[in-house]
């Protein structure tokens, strides 16, 4: 597990696109921060930059996340990997881990950010830390269950974007309260743990199901 732990860090840190996402999720917040800008004689609301910064930085994270896990595919690298560790979830949990802490340090930042530019008061910073681990935890479920970074981040872009939308559409009084982006934003706006819990409980079930698909399948 720490040399897997080692590999994983190693990756990350002499890679180009984490080091490009990462700046692009910081940079995101600098925006949102900048937009809301201090010296206008008001603060904005803080759970109001917070929403703000994480529909912005959603993206980054689930296109930072997917690559992660599905990029390697493209290069032949699982099938060396696997032979080494045959225990293929220890793979896939090491590499949630560091994408989660990762991604989490990234908001932590983007929103700190947000603050400052804004002028505004800090409040709730630990909210989007854990929205983006999260966030972290259904895209990689998708990644493992696709194996092809386009198509995790497509679908999980469409499922916040699209699919949602058509829920919120159908008939049926409170069936988008269930759907996991929905309640991202009412766990940024508002703090609410049993949304948190939605969240967390939709992308745990797409992770188990990739990773049970990753053990199942050939490499």
């Amino acid at each position: 597990m720490l040399n897997l732990t080692r590999s994983e860090l190693t990756k990350l840190r002499t890679t180009a696109a984490p080091w490009w996402t990462s700046g692009l999720i910081i940079a995101a917040g600098a925006l949102v921060g900048f937009a809301f800008g201090g010296g206008q004689g008001f603060w904005m609301p803080a759970s109001t930059i917070i929403l703000s910064v994480g529909l912005a930085i959603s993206p980054l994270v689930i296109v930072q996340s997917a690559m992660a896990v599905a990029t390697e595919y493209r290069y032949g690298i699982p099938s060396v990997t696997y032979r080494i560790t045959p225990a293929r979830w220890k793979v896939a949990l090491v590499k949630l881990v560091a994408s989660a802490v990762l991604s989490a340090g990234c908001a932590f930042l983007a929103e700190a950010l947000a603050f400052s530019l804004a002028d505004a008061p800090r409040a709730d910073l630990g909210r989007l830390p854990l929205v983006a681990a999260a966030v972290t935890l259904l895209t990689q479920g998708v990644a493992w269950l696709l194996r092809n970074t386009a198509g995790a981040v497509t679908t999980v872009l469409a499922l916040q974007f699209v699919l949602e939308a058509v829920v919120r559409m159908t008939p049926g009084e409170g069936i988008d309260r269930y759907t996991p982006f929905f309640n991202v934003s009412t766990f940024l706006f508002n703090g609410s743990w049993s949304s948190l819990g939605i969240v967390t409980a939709w992308a745990a079930v797409a992770w188990v199901a990739g990773v049970v698909l990753l053990e199942l399948r050939d490499a």
